[in-house]
């Protein structure tokens, strides 16, 4: 018989794990080291409440995957699983806002320099997370599934020999 085990306190997503995984400091911050920081903006990519609205939607997305659930930020069955949807859902943001915001700009004979440039490399990163996130996701789903079915069918060709003994 298998054991399913529980944690004892809840996986939580800190905007800090997201930060880590990101490498999303300000250069002024005095984190990382040796120019690891955000070199081009002296501030962090993503404010907090972006990353806590990534979190909701990154468990809205898993609960509407079938069969359907209904987890909460406190309840969520797995932190690498949340890491991987949050981040997903703010690469896909920040191509939205990098594609709308792109503009080029040439001076003379100068290289043409742009402005919001990396939407598709945003994108790109936002579609190799999605993948992860879905399998890992719909192997989840459906060992939870497998679980919950786990047991015991009645059924009426079980009633074997005279005495009435049943399987």
């Amino acid at each position: 018989m298998p054991v399913a085990l529980t944690p004892s306190t809840p996986f939580t997503v800190t905007t800090d794990k997201v930060r880590m995984f990101l490498r999303d400091y300000a250069a002024s911050a005095g984190v990382l080291t040796d120019g690891q920081g955000n070199l081009i903006i002296d501030d962090v990519q993503f404010k907090e409440d972006e990353m806590l609205n990534a979190v909701d939607m990154a468990i809205s997305s898993f609960n509407c995957m079938t069969p359907v659930s209904s987890y909460s930020r406190e309840n969520f069955p797995n932190e690498y699983l949340l890491l991987i949807g949050t981040v997903r859902f703010l690469m896909m943001s920040e191509s939205f806002h990098q594609i709308r915001n792109q503009v080029g700009a040439q001076d003379g004979d100068v290289q043409p320099a742009g402005v919001y440039e990396k939407g598709n490399l945003y994108l790109s990163l936002a579609n190799l997370l999605r993948g992860e996130w879905q399998e890992l996701s719909r192997a989840l789903k459906n060992q939870y599934n497998m679980e919950a079915g786990y047991g015991f069918i009645g059924s009426g060709y079980s009633y074997v020999g005279r005495r009435g003994r049943f399987l």
